[in-house]
C-alpha cells in the first residue's frame, strides 16, 4: 500500500473532527502561540485557538496565520500551512488563483510539497491534492481522491497535462519523464520525486 493511501486510512477523521489538539500557531508576523487548536475546514476564515483548556477561544484569521501544527492522540505531528488554491478553469489551459488563503495539510515535504485540502460537497467529500512550490504563495490542483483512485490511461494523461502546465516555465522535462507504470507505483509522490531529480533548485 502506498504512502498516499496510508495517510487517508490512518488519519481521515482527525482532519475533520471538531476536537482540540495540542499544537502551535505561527502568525504572519513570526509570533508563535502554543496551546490547543481546533482543525479548521480548508475554507474556514478563522482558526479556533485556546491558550489552555479553560481559556477563552481566540479566533485567528487565515490571512494572519502562516502555519500551524497539531499532535494527535497517537503523538503524530501534522503540519498545516495557509495558501491560495490555484484551480483549473473550465475551457482554459490556465490556473485561476483564488484571492483568499485556505488551510492545507502538508502530506509530503520536499523540493516541492504535496498538500491536501479536505473538501465537503453535495456530491461527496474527500481529499483534494495540490502541488506547492515553496517559493510561491499558492498551490496547484493535482487530483481528487474520494476513498482512493485508479491510475487509468485517462487519469495519467490528464495528470501529465496538469504537471506540464505547472512546470512549463521552470522544469518542462518533468512531465515528459512521467510514466504510467511509475505513477501506479508511487502515486502523486512521483511528481515530487522527479522534481528533486530533474529540476534546478530555486
Amino acid at each position: 500500500m502506498n504512502k498516499l493511501l496510508l495517510f487517508i486510512l490512518f488519519f481521515p477523521l482527525a482532519a475533520i473532527a471538531a476536537d482540540l489538539y495540542e499544537g502551535a500557531v505561527t502568525l504572519s508576523n513570526g509570533t508563535i502561540k502554543t496551546g490547543l487548536i481546533e482543525i479548521p475546514k480548508f475554507n474556514d476564515k478563522k482558526l479556533k485557538f485556546r491558550a489552555a483548556k479553560k481559556s477563552d477561544v481566540e479566533k485567528l484569521s487565515v490571512e494572519n496565520v502562516k502555519s500551524f501544527y497539531i499532535i494527535n492522540e497517537d503523538k503524530v505531528r501534522f503540519e498545516y500551512i495557509t495558501l491560495k488554491l490555484a484551480e483549473m478553469q473550465a475551457f482554459s489551459k490556465k490556473f485561476k488563483i483564488e484571492d483568499t488563503k485556505s488551510w492545507v495539510r502538508i502530506e509530503s515535504a520536499g523540493t516541492v510539497n504535496i498538500v491536501t485540502a479536505y473538501y465537503y460537497g453535495a456530491s461527496g467529500s474527500g481529499y483534494v491534492y495540490y502541488l506547492h512550490k515553496p517559493w510561491e504563495d499558492h498551490c496547484y490542483f493535482l487530483s481528487v481522491f474520494y476513498g482512493g483512485a485508479t491510475v487509468t490511461v485517462g487519469y495519467f494523461k490528464s495528470l501529465k497535462e496538469l504537471v506540464s502546465r505547472i512546470f512549463k516555465d521552470d522544469c518542462p522535462a518533468l512531465a515528459n519523464a512521467m510514466t504510467k507504470e511509475a505513477l501506479k507505483e508511487k502515486s502523486l509522490f512521483l511528481v515530487q520525486e522527479l522534481h528533486a531529480q530533474l529540476c534546478p533548485s530555486q
